[in-house]
């Protein structure tokens, strides 16, 4: 797969970069490009605190079921 970037990081990209889903090869070229692109940081730092978000909100759900 190519991993070199014409723009920006796609989403899905960032998303699996969160999550640590990337293979090292892609995890690299990811990280070598997040150094100089405040778009793609923007967007990480974005996806980042949304996934944040919803483990918190997923973490009070189950907490509510446990004590029902």
């Amino acid at each position: 797969m190519n991993t070199s970037f014409l723009s920006h990081i796609p989403e899905g990209m960032l998303e699996k970069y969160v999550l640590g889903r990337l293979p090292d090869a892609e995890m690299a070229t990811a990280d070598e490009h997040l150094l100089v692109c405040p778009t793609c940081q923007t967007n990480l730092q974005a996806i980042d605190e949304y996934i944040a978000v919803m483990k918190a909100a997923t973490a009070a759900v189950s907490c509510e079921v446990v004590r029902s």
